[in-house]
């Protein structure tokens, strides 16, 4: 698709583009010669008796929508705001799907809702703002108040400078097709485990002195990736041993573990995770139909998912996160049902909803499979699973909304009462630090006092880790100076 703008508000044109068509490659031009089947847009600002007027133009096949949305008030969010309305107004004349979060194009949309009710806003206040400035759909609106009311309990209990850390193991026994995340199949990369976690613990070691020197509180750490069980049994206990011998374990909330291939779980590794207190660990089968695990790459089985988990029972390990994905190839609505059935028998602590993410890093795009519309079974199944949940005591307690996602829906966070899963919320509501540890992972530092956020990004690639280790220690050091 091709865009013409008169105006600098690139970056919220790109998202209504993305919103609306998805997977389409997005260009600018000047000229539409010899593009006849391409999407064009054409999006103006202007001023007119004292009046801002936001334009749109879509033309589609030589089917041309025009919508226009006018406003005195100046200010930039309000532009950004009727640049979106006009977009919306004018896709949804071209027949497209209205999408469920109308003009919100960010990726936490239960900030918005927060946004206002700490200003003094009433909910129903707060309901008829995001229903009419920013068209969100009232289900969602729902949704989003729920979500809010349980993740803001949780963060009632965080201290004073507190953060949180991410370690990453960036390690997978095989890429699943839909991953974009900075992972690698053990396949090419085993030679690197060892020395990269090496290098790990020294950088875990050096972030602990940074914590003490600073008197930094950590509330969560959540070893990530990729996947942290591909490590062996041995590995494992040296990367969990330098953990508990460098940071005060007993005023740590939470200690996350993804475990979410159960094709690399075994008893001797989950009883060396069972040493920790408060321990949270994500067994992820993403969905219980072998047919579809095989077309998306992963290579275990459902009956394996079930092994793990029952593993990880006997271990007495008390709470358990399982990962679903809605939207993927060749999964069907009775198939997704299924899934959700049965994974809510076990009763785990949280269940995590994804909506399926094409992204251009992952094997699908490669393929040439970015068309993230499945003709509203995404939603249904979106939909029986969040009543089912509901149902079954499960509370939402946080939502991640990303581009390109199936029918444009978003990923939550379901729990029973008081097993939130504290590093997402953290995360979502970017109220404190989080430290990043490994290749790939990203520090955030946030002002308390001001809300910047500053960040600092680690080498994606493991070996790229390896031979810029000093640059990021040096780089590490510098955190301090924040908190002087």
């Amino acid at each position: 698709m091709f865009l013409k703008l008169n105006h600098n508000n690139l970056y919220e044109i790109q998202c209504m583009c993305n919103l609306f068509f998805v997977g389409e490659k997005i260009e600018i031009t000047k000229d539409r010669t010899k593009k006849e089947k391409a999407i064009f847009v054409k999006s103006f600002l202007y001023e007119k008796q004292n009046f801002f007027i936001s334009k749109t133009i879509i033309s589609i096949n030589n089917f041309t929508t025009i919508a226009t949305c006018k406003s005195k008030n100046k200010d930039k969010i309000q532009v950004k705001n009727l640049i979106t309305r006009s977009f919306y107004f004018c896709a949804l004349k071209q027949g497209e799907k209205a999408p469920p979060y109308g003009i919100i194009i960010g990726i936490r949309p239960t900030k918005i809702a927060v946004q206002y009710l700490l200003q003094g806003f009433s909910e129903k206040q707060t309901a008829n703002i995001l229903k009419s400035k920013y068209l969100v759909r009232q289900d969602k609106i729902e949704l989003l108040f729920k979500t809010a009311k349980y993740s803001n309990s949780a963060l009632a209990l965080t201290k004073q400078n507190s953060v949180s850390i991410y370690i990453s193991i960036p390690f997978c026994p095989s890429r699943c097709k839909y991953c974009s995340f900075v992972s690698h199949s053990i396949e090419k990369t085993h030679h690197l485990i060892e020395p990269y976690l090496q290098k790990l613990c020294i950088e875990i070691i050096e972030t602990a002195k940074l914590v003490k020197s600073c008197a930094l509180n950590v509330e969560s750490i959540y070893i990530g990736g990729g996947t942290p069980t591909i490590l062996s049994a041995c590995q494992l206990e040296k990367l969990l041993f330098t953990i508990k011998t460098n940071y005060n374990l007993d005023l740590i909330r939470e200690i996350t573990i993804e475990a979410g291939r159960p094709d690399t779980i075994d008893s001797e590794k989950l009883k060396i995770i069972n040493s920790f207190e408060n321990i949270r660990i994500c067994i992820n089968p993403q969905t219980l139909n072998d047919a579809v695990l095989l077309e998306i790459g992963r290579n275990h089985t459902s009956k394996q998912f079930f092994q793990a988990y029952n593993k990880a029972k006997e271990q007495s390990i008390k709470n358990i996160n399982v990962d679903l994905i809605i939207g993927l190839e060749k999964d069907s609505f009775a198939s997704f049902k299924k899934t959700l059935n049965s994974v809510i028998k076990l009763k785990p602590e949280n269940i995590t909803l994804h909506s399926l993410c094409k992204k251009r890093a992952s094997t699908y795009s490669e393929e040439g499979k970015t068309n993230a519309k499945t003709y509203d079974l995404a939603e249904k199944m979106q939909e029986y699973a969040i009543n089912k949940l509901c149902k079954n005591g499960y509370l939402p307690y946080y939502i991640y909304k990303q581009r390109n996602t199936v029918d444009n829906l978003e990923n939550i966070g379901f729990c029973k009462k008081r097993f939130e899963g504290l590093y997402n919320i953290f995360m979502m509501e970017e109220l404190h630090t989080v430290l990043g540890i490994g290749a790939g992972a990203v520090t955030k530092i946030v002002n308390q006092k001001t809300n910047r956020i500053e960040r600092l990004f680690n080498p994606k690639y493991p070996y790229e880790y390896l031979e810029r280790f000093e640059t990021i220690l040096k780089q590490k050091k510098t955190i301090g100076d924040t908190y002087d």
